[in-house]
């Protein structure tokens, strides 16, 4: 790996997202804003997260907010129409969340459309296929008191894609529960790759200030429990340690220190690999000829001096395979590709067993 300017890395992260294979900018269904948070600030000040979303089709956009853990927290919804753009700003209390400053979660927001603006059918209450996937939107991060922001990546979610349970429909929106969501095909899968990219001033100072990365972490279930990843620094050297995951959905580390990891990072400058091999992604037991489809969202928030801005690295996804046990790629699979590799690009073989995740 040559060593490139943290400036270059990041155009390369934001520009080559997509072919990484995480899905950003597509309306959907639903959307999920994976990191929220409001933080206590000076009067006039803020610092936490807006979101604007659009819409290409009216409906009512119900929304849910959900702790670190996935204990939903609020929800409400408002009207849209066709066309709209609705703006929210999570630190204004007229929005509802008041009772939850200083609180890390992540919110959902669905569109129940049953055809809206296009063919005069009311919403439902309910999400199912029939329901227009026209709902998208952008999120950031606002520090006014630092005259900062970091982009935070929003991911489509859509019933077609299973996202939303075996039956392909959330009833009761309003009341929908976290273990409604049962996938976001939009992210990373079972047996999938993620490169989180980081950069540090090893060993961490608190006086210091400089280069400091937090690693977010989304994913459709609490994982848990103890993993085994790879570090690589700018020479491609290689270090094995594990990472400790607290039981939550919604994980936020800190590579300077080994609250989540076996070891403090010995690489100042690099990325963790980590292939996602369980254990969520395990068959449904209520339904055993129907896997979890699961999902995982990564991206990294990188604050250093030499750039004077915080800027957002979108964790690239590698995919090994993606067809079925038939060797046939199927509606619904992302891309034509039938044989699997590792990230060396070595052939592991043909395609996978049933109940493999897809």
């Amino acid at each position: 790996m040559k060593k490139i300017s943290l400036a270059l890395a990041v155009t390369s992260a934001l520009g080559a997202s997509a072919a990484n294979a995480a899905i950003m900018g597509e309306y959907g269904n639903a959307l999920l804003v994976p990191w929220v948070t409001a933080q206590t600030t000076n009067a006039g000040e803020i610092r936490g997260t807006s979101i604007a979303l659009t819409t290409c089709d009216a409906g009512i956009v119900y929304w849910s907010f959900y702790n670190t853990a996935s204990v939903k927290l609020i929800d409400s919804e408002f009207p849209m129409t066709r066309n709209d753009q609705e703006s929210i700003i999570w630190n204004d209390t007229n929005f509802g969340n008041g009772g939850f400053l200083d609180q890390d979660g992540y919110l959902i927001f669905f569109l129940d459309t049953d055809g809206g603006g296009n063919n005069g059918m009311s919403p439902d209450g309910a999400l199912t296929t029939a329901d227009s996937t026209c709902l998208s939107g952008n999120a950031f991060f606002v520090d006014t008191m630092a005259n900062d922001v970091a982009f935070v990546p929003t991911f489509p979610m859509n019933a077609v894609w299973g996202d939303f349970g075996t039956d392909q429909t959330v009833p009761n929106l309003i009341d929908v529960p976290a273990s409604e969501i049962a996938g976001l095909w939009a992210g990373a899968q079972y047996l999938d790759t993620v490169h989180m990219r980081y950069l540090v001033d090893s060993p961490v100072d608190p006086a210091d200030g400089t280069d400091n990365t937090q690693i977010f972490v989304w994913t459709t279930d609490r994982i848990g429990g103890a993993r085994t990843i790879q570090q690589y620094d700018n020479d491609q050297t290689r270090f094995s340690l594990t990472l400790f995951l607290d039981d939550l959905e919604l994980h936020i580390l800190n590579p300077e220190t080994n609250d989540n990891f076996s070891v403090v990072s010995p690489f100042t400058d690099g990325f963790y690999e980590w292939t996602l091999d369980g254990p969520w992604w395990v068959d449904d037991p209520n339904d055993p000829d129907d896997p979890v489809v699961g999902g995982l969202a990564t991206w990294s928030v990188v604050t250093s001096p030499r750039f004077q801005a915080t800027q957002t690295l979108i964790n690239p996804i590698f995919k090994p395979y993606i067809a079925n046990e038939n060797d046939t790629v199927d509606p619904g699979e992302r891309f034509n590709v039938i044989e699997r590799y590792n990230p060396d690009g070595d052939f592991q073989g043909g395609v996978g067993t049933p109940g493999d995740g897809y």
